[in-house]
Order: C-alpha cells, then sequence, then structure tokens
C-alpha cells in the first residue's frame, strides 16, 4: 500500500514551455540566464555566442491562446500535432530567428507583416576558435565570462556583447602531457572580483575578474581527473568553495598556496577530500544558499546524493534519493522557492523536481524525446529554464510560482549588435529581428478579450520579490564587509 501511494505522489506536470530555441544546424554547448533580466546567452559548438531578450508576458499569453484554441477546437476542426508555444530556430550566420511550425510560417506569409511575439536577438558573434566550453555571469551580472577549446577566457558586456578584456590560458597546461587539456567549468565569486576556471586536470585557478590576471592555482584538486563542477559556499567564508571532480567532493579556501588535499599520508593538507563515492559525481548545489544546511549532488548511476556539512563536513553523503536507474543526473539547480526542492537534468530527457526534505521526486516534465538534459537553469522570475544539444526550453511558470513571483516589464529597444574585435570575417545583419504574430481570426479576437481581463488583473495584483534579486542584494552587503579580504591575493 505504501509503495502504491509513493508512486502516486510523483506528477506529470502540466505545464508546458512558453518558449523553445533550437539550432539545427550547430550544437548547443552552454546556457544561461540572467539573474534579474529577461536575456539568455548561448554558447554553441562552432564558438558562436547569441544573446537573446524574450518578454515572458508575451509568450505567455500565445500559450493561454493557443490553449483556448485547442479547447474550443474539438473533434473534425481540431488540428492534431500542433505545437502550442513558440518554437524558433536560430540562425548563427545572420542572427535571425526563423519559425519552425510550418503553420506558423505560413500564417507569416498571409498576414505580410511581422509581429513581435517577445522574442528578439540582441548581439551575435563568433567568440572563439573550436566550441565554447564555459560561460558565467559577474555578481551582478553586467559582465559575461566565457572559455572556449581556444583556451582564450574573454569579459564581455551582457547587453552589447563587446569584449573589454581577454587572455589567453594556454600558459596553464605547462607539462607536454597536459598541453592539449582543456577548461571544463567556470564559477564567479558573487562577493569579491574573482571568478574561478577549472581543468580537465583537476586544476583549478583563481582569476582577478577585472584585469582578468592569475592570482592562484590549486593543483589536482581530485586528484587529476577533471572539474565536473565549482560553487560557491560563502555561509562558510567568501573564501570557501567545493569542486566535484570524478568520484570525489573537495572543500576549500581558495586563498591558500600549494595547497594539498587532506589524504592518507599528508593528513594536514587543506584541501578536504570525500571519502570515495564509487560513482561519479556530475553536479551539485544547495538546497537553500542561503542557510546551505542541505547539499545535493547529481550522480552517475541516475541517484543524487545528499550531503550535510554541519553534520560531517561534507566526509561523506549521508543518503540518497532514487532519480532514473541506469540514467546520468548532469545537471542541477536549486528552485528558489522555499520548498526544499531542486530541479535535475537526466540523461533520459526528463528534469525532475526533487523534494531534499521528503527524499523523493514530486514533479517530472519531459524536455526531449531524444536528447540529453545537459543544463538547468532559472531565469530571473523562477522559470526553470531546461536545454540539451539540440534545443532550450524556457518553462512556464506554475500556479504557485505566479502567486510568488512580481511582474517585470521587459524593454526590448536594443539593437542587433555584433561584437567581437576578432570577428572580421563574421557576417550577419545588423537589423533587428522582427518575428510573426498569429493570424486575426473571430476567435482570437473573443479569446483576446478574456486574455487582456486576466492580464490586467494579473498585472494589478501584488506579490513577492524575486528570491534571486534578495539573494544579490545579500551578497552586495556581503562584499563591503568583505572589502580588505580580496587585497589577500597576489597582484590584486
Amino acid at each position: 500500500m505504501a509503495k502504491s501511494k509513493k508512486k502516486t505522489d510523483v506528477v506529470d506536470s502540466t505545464n508546458l514551455p512558453i518558449l523553445e530555441l533550437l539550432s539545427l544546424k550547430a550544437p548547443i554547448f552552454q546556457s544561461l540566464l540572467h539573474p534579474e533580466l529577461p536575456i539568455i546567452i548561448t554558447g554553441f559548438g562552432t564558438g558562436h555566442i547569441v544573446c537573446h531578450r524574450y518578454d515572458p508576458a508575451k509568450l505567455q499569453s500565445h500559450l493561454d491562446r493557443r490553449r483556448r484554441i485547442d479547447t474550443a477546437t474539438t473533434g473534425k476542426d481540431a488540428k492534431k500535432g500542433v505545437c502550442p508555444w513558440i518554437r524558433l530556430d536560430i540562425d548563427l550566420e545572420t542572427g535571425d530567428l526563423k519559425f519552425v511550425d510550418i503553420e506558423e510560417q505560413h500564417q507569416q506569409k498571409q498576414t505580410g507583416k511581422d509581429e513581435d511575439l517577445g522574442v528578439k536577438t540582441l548581439w551575435k558573434t563568433k567568440r572563439h576558435k573550436g566550441s565554447v566550453r564555459a560561460m558565467c555571469f559577474d555578481s551582478k551580472g553586467d559582465n559575461i565570462f566565457s572559455v572556449g577549446s581556444d583556451n582564450v577566457l574573454k569579459k564581455a558586456n551582457t547587453m552589447t556583447g563587446k569584449v573589454v578584456k581577454k587572455v589567453n590560458l594556454s600558459s596553464l597546461f605547462n607539462s607536454e602531457e597536459k598541453k592539449n587539456d582543456k577548461f571544463t567549468k567556470l564559477c564567479a565569486s558573487q562577493t569579491h572580483p574573482f571568478i574561478l576556471i577549472g581543468d580537465e586536470s583537476g586544476n583549478i585557478h583563481v582569476i582577478n575578474s577585472e584585469n582578468l590576471a592569475l592570482s592562484n592555482s590549486i593543483r589536482s584538486i581530485h586528484f587529476g581527473d577533471s572539474i565536473n563542477d565549482i560553487f560557491h559556499f560563502d555561509k562558510r567564508s567568501a573564501y570557501k568553495f567545493i569542486s566535484l571532480g570524478q568520484t570525489t567532493l573537495a572543500y576549500f579556501d581558495v586563498r591558500d598556496k600549494d595547497a594539498k588535499p587532506n589524504v592518507a599520508g599528508n593528513e594536514d593538507g587543506k584541501i578536504l577530500i570525500s571519502d570515495d563515492q564509487e560513482d561519479e559525481v556530475l553536479c551539485g548545489c544547495f538546497v537553500d544558499p542561503e542557510v546551505a544546511d542541505t547539499l545535493l549532488c547529481g550522480m552517475g548511476e541516475g541517484i543524487v546524493t545528499v550531503w550535510k556539512p554541519n553534520k560531517n563536513d561534507l566526509e561523506d553523503q549521508m543518503s540518497r534519493i532514487k532519480i532514473s536507474k541506469d540514467e546520468s543526473i548532469d545537471c542541477i539547480v536549486p528552485t528558489l522557492q522555499d520548498d526544499n526542492c531542486v530541479w535535475c537534468g537526466c540523461s533520459n530527457g526528463n528534469i525532475y523536481k526533487v523534494n531534499a526534505k521528503l527524499g523523493k521526486v514530486v514533479e517530472i516534465r519531459n524536455h526531449s524525446e531524444l536528447d540529453e538534459v545537459s543544463f538547468v537553469d532559472l531565469d530571473f522570475e523562477y522559470r526553470v529554464v531546461s536545454g540539451g544539444l539540440e534545443n532550450i526550453k524556457i518553462w512556464e511558470l506554475s500556479s504557485d510560482d505566479v502567486e510568488e513571483n512580481a511582474s517585470v516589464e521587459s524593454d526590448s529597444d536594443e539593437p542587433l549588435s555584433h561584437s567581437d574585435e576578432d570577428l572580421s570575417d563574421d557576417t550577419s545583419s545588423d537589423d533587428e529581428t522582427t518575428l510573426v504574430g498569429l493570424s486575426k481570426e473571430e476567435l482570437l479576437d473573443e479569446l483576446d478579450k478574456d486574455l487582456k481581463e486576466d492580464h490586467q488583473e494579473e498585472k494589478e495584483s501584488n506579490s513577492k520579490s524575486v528570491k534571486k534579486r534578495k539573494i544579490m542584494k545579500e551578497n552586495n552587503k556581503k562584499k563591503d564587509l568583505y572589502e580588505h579580504g580580496i587585497k589577500k591575493f597576489d597582484d590584486l
């Protein structure tokens, strides 16, 4: 009886995406969501980076309209196989967004004009030679850092894409056997002007985020295995970070020079290494970054391990949560909804909402039938965003989420620009991207009246501020408290 009840607790979500961005010609390697604006930045296997701005209200309105049409047109009039959300293909040559669905393309030709559907390209560029390996924002979201398979780290303005600083980091791989190694992860401090960059040899390098100068290197953290993930542990200290690699978790201070793992024969080592988990540790996050009392890690065998730093100082996992057998949990992000939950991206194409307190999956959404989910993130209003090699989906808020979040008006007046100093061969259009609207049928006119009334009621309602902003404000306060601490780094 108990087993049957546990199964019914898992909900196949009725929530749908409001937007799907596809790349039919080049694989998607990275994607980032701005912490305070409706902006998504995507990195590709070709070295391109594209920045889009979207209007959640317009996209949600389109989805709601299609839902009502599907409800109203039943039987013979029902259109099978019509996708209710906007699906757009990213053209890396021009920066344009093109409809994927044939019906949408047909309506565009019939109307003879483009209507703004709430998505536009702000800028696109061929940023790196080879693929984009990792990206991250600075603490305020003003700048974006990216590193490619060319081992060049670049800092660019988020709104324009213009590169303001770059440095070649190939010299960090100084030995002959490591010369072909690449970087795997970027992580920015939320309180201090430095970023961490991990590589395939298990090293993490501390870089000044202002001038991109090297400050410190912590080597062979995971005994030479690749760095799978890095995240901040600022509840303990502004300089404490956690890294994941192969089958271990490591906890260290970025100020320590020549730090070594505390293993047998070197018990005085300053890098605290967990017990061998006998399964690859792929990703991790705190359930609530402000409290930082529970850490979840996605594993290679389809489970999520639960860690309690206050109980055993991250020496070993405390428990585990089964997600999907014989699959891998490749990415994870907290919901930031005070619900003890995280979103997990799985190699089977699903994203799972996992309740850490209850120790079980409470919701499932299907990202793709064919593609793995290689990254998940939250946008500025908590919408979960899932992505794989072929597409990115921005999901609508659930009814509970809508009550929690404040509506934020988006401004889409920025022009399409091209933005890299090494892009003389990059050809693309400088015109603004204009998208196609829906056909003006009598049924839609009637439905529009209801949607406008619903949108007006939602706009007039008062709601709580977004927790992501709260975290950023707290980090700004911490920055003032720790302002002197970064001076301990050489050359900063």
